[in-house]
């Protein structure tokens, strides 16, 4: 039979004796080298029934284990005889139950602080021993401190660089199970990671420009940032922009001459948002903003309360309100491949409409399409300016 680490298995069995009279007592070798059990049977008794809780699948690295469980029959008159069967123990991976981390959208680190990760995590197997390792999103690993008896572990670390990090757990148990799960490390300032140019922000009002030089470099003004008041990177190590201003009344401006695909996040506050030359996603979250787009594709979500939101003059979808997707970032980029394809517009239209549902926020928001071909989703309080009815008719939601 075969049961889980942990698990209880009962052996019942049943025995002859032609001495009628005789009484026996039984012995039960369990073969995972705990104590036997003992039982003494009435006369005349000739089955029995116990149980045992196997703790864990021994010895260690392997995925189950055999165990004979021997019984040994003896009668009053000293004579015995044996039986034998089979448990297969399983091994139960570990299940991670929270992980998470000190420096996040709300509070994100700095450069240079360290920052903590933590984890919970259970496993049937009792008698397992545990470790983790901890992939930071940067290129380094690290083993992370564990305490066994509490289900917990814990470990720190500092990034080189702002950005936002995916960072990754591994919690292995000694029997070859494992389980995995990630959080997220958000760090202010400006940086690269992967491909992808990070602009994060502050809790306060930050005023952010982004220019590119005819040197072949990218130049970010901010001024959050530690050391000094801009950063300048090699225009061809960056594949896309992602900026997170985060709370306060914040301002972003993106060069004309910015071909890049971003997303362009304001944060809660009153925020003023201004794109380039590029397919953007613009979100402005919470607060009263401007969001405004430029000469590629856009799509313009205002969020919640009052937002004025212009287009630009490609074809821009402008939503006054949210969507379910304004928290995911892969799922706002696969948005924006939709919307910035080569299909036709209403080819466009059909794709968008599958990624996200809209929320209306109940606010006066004004959706204005400017030019190309537009797309609306309009609240029931929007005002909408320049909705094409004739030629190029536009579309709204």
């Amino acid at each position: 039979m075969s049961i889980l680490e942990n698990g209880l298995v009962t052996l019942t069995s049943t025995f002859d004796d032609p001495g009628i009279a005789d009484s026996h007592s039984v012995v039960i070798d369990w073969g995972d080298g705990s104590p036997t059990t003992p039982i003494q049977l009435d006369d005349g008794e000739r089955s029995f029934t116990a149980s045992h809780r196997y703790l864990d699948d021994a010895p260690s690295n392997t995925p189950s284990d055999d165990y004979a469980v021997i019984v040994r029959v003896t009668d009053d008159d000293g004579d015995h005889g044996y039986g034998e069967a089979t448990v297969t123990v399983d091994n139960v991976a570990p299940e991670i139950l929270a992980f998470t981390g000190t420096a996040t959208l709300t509070q994100p680190a700095s450069e240079s602080d360290v920052i903590t990760v933590s984890g919970l995590f259970r496993d049937l197997g009792s008698l397992d021993t545990h470790s983790a390792s901890i992939d930071w999103g940067d290129g380094t690993h690290s083993v992370a401190t564990m305490l066994q008896s509490d289900g917990e572990f814990t470990a720190e670390h500092v990034y080189g660089t702002a950005g936002i990090f995916d960072i990754t757990v591994t919690l292995s148990d000694d029997d070859t199970g494992t389980d995995v799960a990630t959080t997220t490390a958000v760090v202010s300032g400006v940086g690269i990671v992967g491909e992808q140019l990070y602009i994060v922000g502050t809790s306060g009002d930050d005023h952010v420009t982004i220019n590119q030089q005819g040197n072949g470099t990218l130049k970010v003004h901010a001024d959050f940032l530690t050391n000094g008041n801009f950063v300048t990177v090699p225009a061809a190590d960056v594949g896309q922009i992602v900026a997170y201003l985060l709370d306060g009344d914040d301002t972003l401006n993106m060069a004309g001459n910015i071909e890049l695909p971003s997303i362009l996040n304001g944060g809660a506050g009153n925020d003023q948002l201004k794109a380039g030359r590029g397919p953007v996603v613009m979100l402005g979250g919470a607060g009263d903003d401007e969001l405004h787009g430029g000469k590629g594709r856009n799509v313009i979500i205002g969020g919640l309360d009052e937002d004025r939101l212009k287009g630009g003059k490609d074809d821009d979808v402008l939503i006054g309100g949210t969507t379910t997707i304004d928290d995911d970032e892969d799922a706002i980029w696969t948005l924006l491949a939709a919307w910035s394809s080569n299909g036709s517009y209403d080819d466009r239209v059909t794709a968008i409409d599958s990624l996200f549902t809209v929320m209306d926020d109940s606010q006066q928001d004004e959706l204005e399409g400017h030019s190309g071909r537009d797309l609306f989703y309009s609240g029931l309080n929007d005002t909408l300016k320049d909705v094409k009815t004739k030629k190029d008719v536009e579309q709204v939601r």
